[in-house]
């Protein structure tokens, strides 16, 4: 895991995608066995069919055709991602708003989902959007074990091919870009 403290946001700067989350419920089920209850919910901003809806990835846990191909959804536009977005100076893939309800533990897992995270041709980026102090990741490293909470407007590369866990012990939901 790393932070990159050249990339931050504001809350004003994320103030418009707080009050999207706040006022949208209709979050998709993250289809993954660590998910039994559907408390891990997300809508894609970026993704493979174009809709908010199909947050997964083509070809991937019977999702979506391979076929498909990436492109931005409505919420982009509406969310003006590109203010959030232009400050990343990498090639955007899948973009998401992942929601983790108040009260829940995604226990020990890696992500087989994208390929070349191995090889570093895809990073996996999280920006907390909405959290609280007592939300924590653990990442299980090959120096040892990190116990870590990611703050509001950070900007934070993990390499989700190693074990993880999320927990939110918290009274509100989570949300991450």
């Amino acid at each position: 895991m790393r932070i990159f403290e050249d990339i931050s946001f504001t809350d004003e700067q994320l103030q418009p995608i707080v009050n999207w989350c706040q006022s949208n419920i209709e979050f998709s089920p993250v289809v993954t066995k660590f998910n039994k209850n559907n408390q891990w919910t997300a809508v894609s901003v970026r993704g493979y069919a174009g809709t908010i809806e199909q947050i997964g990835k083509g070809g991937v846990l019977g999702t979506l055709d391979d076929f498909m191909k990436l492109q931005n959804t409505p919420l982009y536009d509406e969310l003006d991602m590109d203010k959030i977005l232009d400050k990343i100076p990498a090639e955007k893939e899948r973009v998401r708003l992942m929601k983790l309800e108040a009260g829940t533990i995604i226990a020990k897992h890696t992500d087989k989902v994208d390929k070349d995270i191995k090889s570093g041709k895809i990073v996996r980026l999280h920006i907390p959007i909405i959290t609280h102090d007592i939300v924590m990741m653990t990442s299980w490293l090959p120096s040892g074990i990190a116990e870590f909470h990611m703050a509001k407007g950070e900007c934070w590369g993990l390499d989700v091919s190693l074990p993880h866990k999320v927990v939110n012990k918290s009274h509100i939901d989570r949300v991450h870009l």
